[in-house]
């Protein structure tokens, strides 16, 4: 797997509108109960695709670039 490292000192108008709308996804995804509906909808929003059958990811979380984390199958982030 590739590693992707994120400088926000060195960015592109596209990539500080990435940062933005992720950091939206990533509060709606902190605020949420989880297990709830909502909780889920926003752990699909904030990973996309990218989120193992059967995983669960619980807030609070903090970072960027999470549509291009990667968690497998079954999985409990964090523990």
């Amino acid at each position: 797997m590739k590693e992707f490292r994120v400088d926000p000192r060195v960015t592109t108008p596209e990539a500080q509108a990435m940062y933005i709308e992720q950091g939206r996804k990533l509060l709606a995804f902190n605020q949420t109960i989880p297990f709830t509906p909502e909780n889920i909808e926003a752990t699909k929003a904030l990973f996309g695709e990218n989120l193992g059958e059967g995983s669960i990811v619980q807030p609070p979380l903090k970072g960027v670039c999470f549509d291009m984390v990667h968690i497998g199958k079954n999985m409990m982030f964090p523990r």
